[in-house]
């Protein structure tokens, strides 16, 4: 059947929005050095210009906000005055508070970013070439966890009817398995975004990205009871018993519930769940650009990871194809 969705016209989104960029920015504003005014143009840059998401801008912030109060307390007090030894002494910092690479290595790259905007907007900065060059920690790329698909069916299983707000969580577990979605996408959702008769969502992603996605049937049935005995009125498709809108922890409580009840194991989050529709795809045959589209990812590099997770094909191929497969070591 032709499908009639019909994409609608692109609003630009609140750029500030959010409770913890608000307050974020609003401590940064509190300052009067002119470090903070060029931070607080560095984040507007990200958000209007470079599109990033409030989450990222709230990273962002976070960090250069630890950065500023360390230049303060060595009596910086503009982007020119930075040195590599402040940044050497940032790092520093962060390993002794025992913080793993990754954290370190993205505290970094912000304050980079930072001094790479400053540079583009003509603010002259003796050291930015030799703070470009610094090298960040060593970050180990781990393989995500997934579970299996019998581990999956039981999460889906565990909310019961009793449940007060039964509908929602089914349709959000459902959501987060059925479509491959991101915690921050799943919130983000709209009642406007959905097409059920047709079986299509409109999601937008990292870099405020939009991308068309196919519905499950008993995704859209689950989506459909939802919205049904849903008695909060938004525009959004989930919303928490104050009739707000979701944020990422929110989401992040709601699976935790269920795992625990579940028994299963304590690393299991929401991006598990997406980790789980790539692997189980990919295991049944799904052809690898396939799945980069559906993840939304702008590079196939990112999404050849799942190449590695299905180990248990791996060792049927080996045992089925190889000459010695079927036979045994004497």
């Amino acid at each position: 059947m032709k499908s009639t969705y019909k994409p609608q016209k692109w609003k630009p989104p609140d750029l500030i929005s959010g409770t913890r960029l608000q307050n974020q920015l609003a401590r940064l504003d509190q300052y009067e050095a002119p470090l903070a005014a060029t931070m607080r143009k560095f984040i507007n840059y990200m958000l209007t210009v470079r599109c990033c998401s409030t989450n990222t801008a709230e990273s962002y912030t976070r960090f250069l906000l630890r950065f500023f109060r360390l230049c303060q307390s060595e009596g910086i007090d503009s982007v020119q005055e930075i040195t590599p030894q402040i940044i050497f002494s940032m790092l520093e910092e962060l390993k002794l508070e025992s913080k793993s690479n990754q954290t370190i290595y993205i505290h970094l790259v912000a304050i980079k970013m930072l001094l790479k905007f400053t540079v583009l907007t003509g603010i002259k900065q003796d050291y930015a070439a030799q703070i470009a060059c610094i090298q960040g920690p060593k970050i180990n790329h781990h393989l995500p966890d997934v579970l299996s698909t019998a581990q999956v069916q039981k999460l889906l299983a565990i909310p019961g009817r009793t449940e007060t707000y039964y509908y929602r969580d089914r349709a959000m577990l459902e959501f987060l398995y059925g479509a491959g979605l991101r915690a921050s996408e799943l919130k983000d959702v709209r009642i406007s975004d959905l097409r059920l008769s047709d079986g299509y969502v409109k999601v937008r992603g990292k870099g405020s990205k939009d991308r068309v996605l196919p519905l499950l049937p008993n995704l859209v049935v689950a989506i459909q009871r939802h919205l049904k005995h849903n008695k909060k009125v938004g525009p959004y498709v989930f919303l928490t018993r104050t009739g707000k809108q979701f944020d990422r922890q929110d989401v992040y409580r709601m699976v935790r519930k269920y795992t625990k009840q579940a028994s299963l194991p304590d690393w299991v989050t929401p991006h598990t769940l997406r980790h789980c529709f790539a692997t189980h795809l990919l295991s049944r045959g799904a052809d690898l650009r396939s799945i980069q589209r559906l993840l939304g990812h702008s590079s196939i590099a990112t999404t050849t990871i799942y190449t590695h997770l299905d180990t248990a094909q791996l060792r049927e191929v080996v045992n089925r194809f190889h000459p010695r497969g079927e036979g045994v070591a004497t």
